[in-house]
């Protein structure tokens, strides 16, 4: 999978990605870590170019595994969360 940007994926995800620019996570990454929004999405649930190409598919293993961080196991999420 390659990233496609945080762009793309407010096409389907508008309403999630407005949310987000104004949640502590939104506000403290790029403030923080000079995360630009583009970068947003995909830093915490991965590479989106197979989830866009299969017209938004979440049953893609690939995809599955990071697309709601709550469905990690701790170790996982951890892993994912503690990048930053």
């Amino acid at each position: 999978a390659e990233f496609v940007g945080a762009s793309v994926c407010a096409n389907c995800h508008g309403e999630q990605v407005d949310g987000f620019k104004n949640a502590k996570h939104g506000i403290a990454l790029p403030k923080f870590k000079g995360l630009e929004f583009e970068k947003s999405c995909e830093t915490c649930h991965g590479a989106g170019s197979l989830h866009v190409e299969a017209g938004g598919d979440k049953t893609l293993p690939a995809f599955a595994t990071v697309s709601n961080p709550k469905k990690l196991s701790g170790r996982d999420g951890s892993a994912t969360c503690l990048k930053c």
